[in-house]
C-alpha cells in the first residue's frame, strides 16, 4: 500500500546525438516533462511525458495537464495495487503522455514498496537480465549491433536508397536492417519504396503511410510479401485506428508498442498479448524520450520476446541506462531503477529520502582536518591542504563569473601538472561535472571527445580564465551527483561518454582502500593520463584519504624508478608497459636483483592482461604488484589481488567489496552500488575456485571464422613464446569464404619470416587458428593508457588485403590506402 505525499513537475530539452530527420521534420532535442511523486514512506517513484510533434496531443495540452496534477486527483490517495492505478486513468481519462507519467510513477512506487523490479510486478515472474535491441543508426553504423534501424522518409527516395545502400554495405554479415518511415509516403510512393529498398535484404518497414489507413497498409502488406519485406504499424495505434481493425483486414505483420503514445505500460502489455496471440511480432519501443520514459519500455520489453528498439538517440541524457553492443541490461533493484539527476535539485520532496544525502566535499573536509598535510607535490612545487582548498575556492569563484554552473559539464584540458589539479578540485568545489580532455591529442580529436561527452564549457589550464573575485564556499556532493564524466579508451570501437557519481567514486576509493591498506603517510604516484580513470582516480582518492598525490607531468620510466626506490611514493598505478620499462630502467643503474625499498607498499597493475614473464621479474624482485581489473564504468578498480601475492594463472584478485562478480554466459558481469545496478561487461571470464576474477580477453574481439570460435588472446600468447618475438597482436578480418580469418600484427627482435610463424604456430594451434598473414611491425598501436588499439591494428592490416577480396572495407579503412597484398591462406 503506498499513499502519494508529493508531485512535482520538471520540464527538460535534451539534445540528439545527431538531428533527427523525421517525415515531420528535424529535431535536435528532445522535451519532455518528468513526474516525480513522493508516496508516505519517502519512496520516490518517476514518470515521463514527452509529447511528440504530430502525434498523440500537443505540448500546450499536455503542459496544461500535467499543472492540473499537482493539487489534483493524486496527493493523498491510496494504491494497493494495478487495479487501483488502472481505476484511476480510467476515471480521469488523461492525454496519453500524461496517463504513461502517471502509470509509470506510480508502477515505480508500487514495485519499490514491494520489492521487486518493475518489469517483474508487470510480468508476475522474473525477467530476463538484458533485453535485445535494434540500434538507431545516425551518424555512422554502430558497432556490434546485429539489427539496426535507419529512418527515412525525410529525403528524397534516391537519397534514402543512397543511405540503405551504404548501411548494408558497412554492416557486418548477417545484419538485419529495420526502416522507420515514420508515416512519409502515399500509396503508389510506398510501393516504390518498398521494391527499391527490398534488395538490400531490408527485413521490416515501420508505418510506411500516413496514420489513420489500414486498408492502405494492407494493399502494402501483399507487396511486400512479394519482396520479401514486413510492414509494421507504429503511429497507426496512437492514431485512433484500434488493433482490431488491424487484425481484421490482416494488415500488417508487426505492430510496433510505443508506451509513451499509447497511454502507459499496462495498455501497451495487454495490445502486445492481443497482437502476439494473432501470431503477429511485437517491438516495444520508446518516443526518444529521457532515460525514465526508456527505463519503462525496457521493462516492458523484458516480458515479450524478440528485438526491440530501447537504444538512446540523445547524447546527454537525465540518468544513465548502459547499453551492451545489441543489448540493454535491465535495471537491477527495485521499481524502475533509474533516478534522474539534476532534473528536481530545487524541488526537496517533503520527506527526506536516500536519495538526498550529500557528502562535504572532500577537499574542504581535508583541508579542516590536515591543513598543513602535504596534498600535491608536482615537479616544481609541495602544495599543503589549506593552500590547495584556497586555490580552489578562488578558481571556482572565477568558474561561475564564467557562467559555470552546478551540474554543467566543463571539458578540462592542459600538461599534468599543478595548475590541472587546481582547476580540477576547483569545478568540483563549484559542483560542476569534469571531463577532462586529452591534452595531447590533435585538436580533431579534442573537438570529437567534447561532443562524445556532452561538454558545454572548456577550460584550457595553460591559458584558463583570471580574475580577482571573493572565492567562494564548498559545495556538498549528492550521491547520485554525477562528478566526473570520461570517455572510455575506444581501444576497439567508438569511444562514449561514461558520469561517474559521487557514490561510484567514493565507494570505488574506500573498497580500493580495503584491498591495498592505507595509511596517513602514504604518497600515491600518477604517471597516467588524466582523462583516463585510473589517472584521475589518484587525485579524488587522495583528497578522500588525506594523503599525498604525487604528480608527474609525463611518464619517464627512469624518473619512476628513482621516485620508487626513493622512497617518494607509497604507492603507484601503472600498466604493464609501464612496469617493465620502470624494471628496464632500474636495471641499467643497479644489480637486477636490487629489490624496491619497504616503503613501497603496492604496485596497482591494471589497463591490460600482464605477460607471465613480466609477473615472474616482479616476483623475483619480491615487488608488490596487486595485478588488478577495471573498467570506466566501475570507476576503476573491480578486482584486486592483495599486494604481492602474484600468480602467474590469469587470475587479477578477488572483487572489492562494494561489487559482485559472476558471468553472464561468457562474459563477465558486475552487480551492486559500484556500478549503480547491473552491468554485463565486454570481457570474457571466469571466477575461479578461490573467488578470484580471472580475465580472458575481450568479448568483441572473438574471431568467429566458419563457424568456430577464434580466441585472438590465445594466439598472441603462442607468438610471444617463438624467442624471436617480443609482442603480438591478433585481430579478424571479414572473409568473403570464412565470414572471418584472423590476421597478426608482430614485433620481432630480429628476421623472421610469415613461414616460420605459421609453423611455430601449428604446432600449438589448430589450424583454423593459424593467422592467414603475419605483418611485422616495430611497434604495436597503443592507447594513451598503454592498451593494444586493435581497431588501429585491424586498420593497418586490412590497408595490405588485396582490393579484390574487400568490396566492404572501405568503412573499415576510412578512405587508407591498401598496401601491396599477400594472398591469404586457407581458412577451416
Amino acid at each position: 500500500m503506498i499513499t502519494i505525499a508529493d508531485v512535482a513537475l520538471a520540464p527538460y530539452a535534451l539534445p540528439f546525438e545527431r538531428p533527427i530527420v523525421t517525415a515531420r521534420g528535424t529535431y535536435r532535442f528532445r522535451r519532455g516533462t518528468l513526474l516525480r511523486l513522493t508516496d508516505d514512506a519517502g519512496r520516490l517513484g518517476y514518470g515521463d511525458a514527452a509529447p511528440w510533434p504530430g502525434f498523440a496531443s500537443s505540448d500546450a495540452e499536455v503542459e496544461q495537464a500535467l499543472g492540473a496534477l499537482v493539487d489534483g486527483p493524486l496527493d493523498g490517495r491510496r494504491f494497493a495495487g494495478l487495479d487501483e492505478v488502472e481505476a484511476l486513468l480510467a476515471a480521469h481519462r488523461f492525454l496519453p503522455e500524461v496517463a504513461h507519467a502517471v502509470e509509470l510513477a506510480l508502477l515505480d512506487l508500487l514495485a519499490q514498496a514491494r520489492g521487486t523490479s518493475l518489469a517483474q510486478l508487470l510480468a508476475g515472474e522474473t525477467p530476463p537480465l538484458r533485453v535485445a535491441s535494434h540500434r538507431l543508426v545516425t551518424a555512422q553504423t554502430p558497432p556490434h549491433a546485429r539489427v539496426v534501424k535507419l529512418k527515412i522518409g525525410g529525403r528524397s527516395l534516391d537519397e534514402d536508397e543512397a543511405r540503405i545502400a551504404h548501411l548494408r554495405a558497412a554492416s557486418a554479415p548477417g545484419t538485419r536492417i529495420r526502416l522507420d518511415a515514420g508515416g512519409a509516403y502515399d500509396r503508389a510512393t510506398a510501393e516504390a519504396m518498398i521494391a527499391r529498398f527490398a534488395r538490400y535484404d531490408v527485413e521490416l518497414v515501420e508505418q510506411p503511410l500516413w496514420p489513420g489507413d489500414p486498408e492502405g497498409l494492407r494493399l502494402l502488406r501483399a507487396v511486400g510479401q512479394r519482396h520479401g519485406l514486413a510492414i509494421a504499424a507504429d503511429e497507426e495505434l496512437s492514431a485512433g485506428v484500434g488493433l482490431d481493425t488491424l487484425l481484421r483486414l490482416e494488415a500488417v505483420d508487426a505492430v510496433v508498442l510505443k508506451p509513451m503514445f499509447l497511454g502507459g505500460l499496462l495498455r501497451s502489455r495487454r495490445l502486445a498479448e492481443r497482437a502476439s496471440e494473432a501470431g503477429l511480432r511485437v517491438i516495444v519501443t520508446h518516443a526518444l524520450e529521457s532515460a525514465v520514459g526508456r527505463a519503462g519500455a525496457l521493462h516492458l520489453a523484458a516480458g515479450i520476446d524478440g528485438v526491440h528498439g530501447l537504444a538512446t538517440a540523445l547524447r546527454r541524457d537525465l540518468a544513465d541506462l548502459p547499453e551492451e553492443d545489441d543489448h540493454l541490461p535491465l535495471p537491477m533493484g527495485p521499481g524502475l531503477g533509474v533516478t534522474p539527476v539534476g532534473a528536481f535539485d530545487d524541488q526537496a520532496p517533503k520527506r527526506a529520502t536516500p536519495s538526498s544525502l550529500e557528502l562535504p566535499n572532500p577537499l574542504a573536509a581535508a583541508a579542516a582536518s590536515r591543513p598543513h598535510h602535504v596534498a600535491l607535490v608536482t615537479e616544481s612545487m609541495a602544495v599543503s591542504y589549506a593552500a590547495l582548498a584556497t586555490a580552489a575556492a578562488e578558481r571556482a569563484a572565477i568558474a561561475a563569473g564564467c557562467g559555470i554552473t552546478p551540474g554543467m559539464r566543463v571539458g578540462l584540458v592542459g600538461p599534468r601538472e599543478a595548475e590541472w589539479a587546481f582547476w580540477f578540485h576547483a569545478l568540483g568545489w563549484l559542483g560542476a561535472v569534469v571531463a577532462p580532455l586529452d591534452e595531447r591529442a590533435p585538436a580533431s580529436e579534442q573537438r570529437r571527445q567534447r561532443e562524445v561527452l556532452a561538454v558545454e564549457h572548456v577550460i584550457d589550464t595553460q591559458a584558463p580564465p583570471r580574475g580577482v573575485v571573493a572565492p567562494l564556499p564548498p559545495r556538498s556532493w549528492g550521491l547520485e551527483e554525477p562528478r566526473v564524466v570520461l570517455a572510455t579508451s575506444g581501444s576497439t570501437g567508438t569511444p562514449r561518454a561514461v558520469p561517474l557519481t559521487t557514490g561510484q567514486l567514493l565507494l570505488s576509493a574506500f573498497g580500493s582502500a580495503i584491498r591495498l591498506g592505507h595509511l596517513p603517510s602514504d604518497r600515491w604516484l600518477c604517471c597516467l593520463p588524466l582523462h583516463h580513470v585510473g589517472g584521475l582516480s589518484i587525485l579524488l582518492r587522495s583528497v578522500w584519504y588525506g594523503i599525498t598525490a604525487v604528480l608527474h607531468r609525463r611518464f619517464e620510466p627512469t624518473l619512476v624508478a628513482e621516485a620508487l626506490d626513493r622512497g617518494d611514493a607509497s604507492l603507484v598505478s601503472l600498466v604493464p608497459s609501464m612496469l617493465e620499462r620502470v624494471l628496464d630502467a632500474r636495471d641499467m643503474s643497479k644489480s637486477q636483483f636490487v629489490r624496491f625499498p619497504s616503503s613501497l607498499r603496492a604496485i596497482l597493475l591494471g589497463g591490460a592482461a600482464a605477460p607471465p614473464s613480466l609477473l615472474r621479474r616482479a616476483r623475483a624482485l619480491g615487488a608488490p604488484v596487486a595485478t588488478t581489473w577495471g573498467m570506466t564504468e566501475a570507476a576503476s578498480q573491480v578486482a584486486t589481488a592483495f599486494p604481492g601475492d602474484i600468480r602467474l594463472d590469469g587470475a587479477v584478485g578477488p572483487p572489492l567489496p562494494f561489487v559482485a562478480v559472476d558471468h553472464q554466459g561468457a562474459r563477465l558481469a558486475l552487480r551492486g552500488p559500484l556500478v549503480r545496478g547491473h552491468l554485463v561487461t565486454g570481457d570474457r571470464g571466469v571466477i575461479d575456485g578461490e573467488g578470484r576474477v580471472v580475465v580472458q580477453g575481450r568479448a568483441d574481439a572473438m574471431i568467429i571464422s566458419g563457424g568456430e570460435n577464434i580466441d585472438p588472446s590465445e594466439v598472441e600468447q603462442v607468438l610471444r613464446r617463438h624467442p624471436q618475438v617480443v609482442d603480438a597482436a591478433v585481430v579478424g578480418l571479414p572473409s568473403p569464404i570464412w565470414g572471418a580469418r584472423p590476421h597478426a600484427l608482430v614485433m620481432a627482435t630480429g628476421p623472421i619470416t610469415p613461414d616460420e610463424l605459421a609453423a611455430h604456430c601449428r604446432a600449438s594451434l589448430a589450424g583454423y587458428k593459424v593467422p592467414d598473414r603475419f605483418e611485422l611491425t616495430p611497434e604495436l598501436p597503443r592507447t594513451s593508457l598503454g592498451k593494444l588499439a586493435r581497431g588501429e591494428v585491424a586498420r593497418r592490416l586490412a590497408a595490405t588485403l588485396p582490393a579484390e577480396l574487400d568490396p566492404t572495407f572501405d568503412a573499415l579503412l576510412g578512405g587508407v590506402p591498401r598496401t601491396n597484398p599477400t594472398t591469404p591462406r586457407q581458412g577451416p
